[in-house]
């Protein structure tokens, strides 16, 4: 038989397509297929199927299911029950994903080996199986998971292609898939590295050098971030063509055109043509940092004291220079949504001016919140100092340049979302005149007490205000106590006031009382408190999958102690001016806990209580009081308990046995 999954899913036996009615069924045959031979478990086809809300019949439907699928691929795969699931054995069918991956590894083999055009023979064919979108016609939970991964690889495969195109001298020929590429993915910077060397062989380096400025402006608007190593590079490149065509031109006819005379243009060196060309040289040394964001409310004690820590670093005098003394770290922590990173930006853009070697900005976290390693930090870093490192550098080497790059300069470096497992030290500059403002979600042991920064909600007033700003201030300030509502519903976080304040501005039918009435449902608040494609219930579970697992499996106990919230204000019936119910006024309303509460054995309670520290530790608990032994009580904060009940939902769901009635799957 053959599998096919690179496009819509399907089988086929005999060259004639099996038939398969409907996305669950597709569902259940390409998840046995991605499983690769292994047993997939009821568990994990209940994820793929129906998410967090499966059906008490879940059971006997995957098993309806199963019983279709074998029917319909006959004796020509292999579809056992295997322990608490099913296994199908495809070993001696054709599968594309397969074939895609084995010509993309010879591919690749032969780029290593130097062959291009093997490469671009093996590439090119793994490219030709995929048919349109993967997993076209499956269900959206499978497809959120899988999707991916499997474009992820489609467009590295490209990227490889690419590369060995060029290297075989195709340069002008690739100029209109790559501007294509580019345009779709214009954040995915080889592509547009590519596009910039593939028009400058073509003569088109005023182009080149436009694409790779427009793509410089939108990682720093949009991720803030600094061009990498590969599209610096490429970059460059455009730069030492231009310069070296320039000095052949000067040095043969001179200035007038004549044999011999003396150039009107000296050749410039590619370090020094970067440095003199760059946006970063443009005469602000702020130019390298995330603009700021406005409104910027109800911050002021905060950021008055992160300016003064930081000013006080680059007015140090020479005395400090001479005894050794230690850069400035500052830490602006605080829970997720908190504005960490608006704070920290504006004080930096607010203090640029005493830098006047640099102004540096790096994220030390992926957007799903994995560090980054210490190599991609170094170099950003080491980028924004116009330093070009070589691309196979390791840890010890970009350090090192690091430390002379920024020996005794007046530099104020922001790193931004930093994890408690980096090693921060190796991020601070080697000057006593050097500044560093860190944000993240943990305390770090190498920042003082006294030099961190903590944030919490914001006050009433400044909620509202911002509210008011961002969703309209006549539609806001109208009904005052449904915004009082609102911004209680968000638990006072920036990010979530920002966010439905854009849900209510792109909205002009809704009021502020409607807007407050759809947050008033607990069951769907979470979901509410989003606009495009951010939403805080996503940032809040992305720092609960950060946790150690051992931690995050105290949420649901957590949720299932405080049940489902009750209170005044609930539920579709409740006014716009109707109080949060206690959710929204802060963790003082919701039930108090401590170890001994979450587990029945004495002799556990000091690890659960260890864990119920670090859920404190990422702002997810705050610590309450203490019981008469001394242990630590807790209470949830109002959105975390949210996070728990639906966590404490999703497990009771897995756990919930088939209704009476209903057959046992074989």
């Amino acid at each position: 038989m053959e599998f096919r999954i690179l496009g819509p899913v399907e089988a086929s036996a005999d060259g004639a397509v099996v038939t398969l009615s409907g996305a669950k069924i597709h569902t259940v045959l390409a998840t046995l297929l991605l499983a690769r031979g292994r047993p997939v478990t009821y568990e994990q086809f209940s994820s793929r199927l129906w998410g967090w809300d499966p059906p008490s019949s879940m059971h006997a439907q995957i098993h309806s299911y199963i019983h279709k699928l074998r029917k319909s691929l006959g004796e020509g795969a292999l579809l056992t029950r295997q322990h608490r699931g099913y296994q199908l054995d495809a070993a001696d069918s054709v599968f594309d994903l397969v074939q895609f991956e084995e010509l993309a590894e010879a591919g690749r083999r032969a780029v290593d080996r130097g062959d291009q055009r093997t490469a671009t023979a093996k590439l090119t064919a793994a490219l030709r199986l995929w048919r349109g979108t993967p997993l076209a016609n499956v269900t959206d939970h499978l497809a959120e998971l899988e999707r991916p991964p499997l474009e992820e690889a489609y467009l590295t495969t490209i990227e490889q292609r690419v590369t060995a195109d060029l290297a075989l001298g195709a340069d002008a020929r690739l100029v209109p898939e790559l501007t294509s590429l580019v345009r779709e993915h214009p954040l995915r910077e080889r592509f547009r590295a590519q596009l910039v060397i593939a028009l400058g062989r073509s003569n088109r380096q005023a182009t080149a050098l436009l694409t790779y400025h427009e793509g410089r402006r939108l990682l720093a608007e949009q991720l803030g971030v600094d061009p990498g190593p590969e599209l610096s590079e490429a970059y460059q490149s455009v730069l030492d063509e231009g310069t070296a065509t320039t000095a052949g031109t000067t040095g043969t006819t001179g200035a007038a055109g004549k044999p011999g005379a003396t150039p009107s243009v000296s050749p410039t060196a590619p370090s020094q043509a970067l440095r003199a060309t760059g946006p970063e040289r443009s005469g602000s040394t702020a130019a390298l940092l995330p603009p700021n964001i406005d409104p910027f409310l109800g911050r002021a004690a905060e950021l008055r004291t992160v300016e003064r820590k930081v000013a006080a670093a680059a007015e140090s005098d020479g005395a400090a220079a001479r005894t050794g003394a230690a850069p400035a770290l500052v830490l602006v922590t605080g829970p997720v949504g908190s504005g960490r990173t608006a704070l920290a930006v504006r004080a930096a853009h607010a203090r640029a001016g005493l830098f006047p070697d640099g102004v540096l900005f790096a994220r030390a976290a992926a957007p799903d919140g994995a560090p980054h390693s210490a190599e991609h930090v170094l170099t950003l870093l080491l980028t924004g100092l116009d330093e070009r490192p070589p691309p196979d550098a390791d840890a010890a080497e970009l350090l090192r340049r690091y430390r002379l790059a920024s020996h005794g300069r007046r530099l104020l470096v922001v790193l931004d979302d930093v994890a408690a497992e980096q090693d921060v030290e190796q991020f601070v500059p080697s000057s006593p005149h050097a500044a560093v403002v860190l944000t993240g979600d943990r305390r770090l042991p190498t920042v003082t007490h006294e030099d961190t920064v903590c944030l919490g909600p914001l006050a009433g007033a400044d909620a509202v205000e911002l509210l008011a700003a961002i969703g309209g201030r006549e539609t806001v300030l109208g009904d005052p106590a449904a915004a009082r509502a609102v911004v209680a519903y968000c638990d006072g976080l920036p990010l979530a006031v920002r966010l439905v304040g854009a849900r209510l501005a792109a909205r002009p039918l809704w009021t502020v009382a409607d807007l407050a009435a759809r947050l008033a449902d607990p069951a769907r608040r979470l979901r509410e408190l989003g606009y495009g494609a951010q939403s805080l219930h996503g940032t809040l579970m992305a720092a609960v999958r950060r946790l150690p697992e051992h931690v995050r499996a105290l949420l649901p106990r957590l949720g299932a102690l405080s049940g489902p919230e009750r209170g005044q204000g609930r539920g579709a019936g409740a006014g716009p001016g109707a109080r949060p119910g206690g959710l929204g006024d802060g963790p003082g309303d919701g039930p108090e806990f401590g170890a001994a509460d979450l587990v029945e054995d004495p002799e556990l309670e000091p690890v659960v209580e260890a864990g119920l520290e670090q859920l404190a530790d990422a702002w997810l608990v705050v610590p309450s009081a203490h019981d008469e032994r001394g242990r630590a009580r807790f209470r949830c904060t109002a959105l975390t308990r949210l996070v728990a009940e639906e966590l404490a939902a999703g497990s009771a769901a897995e756990r919930r046995p088939a209704p009476r009635g209903i057959s046992t799957p074989e």
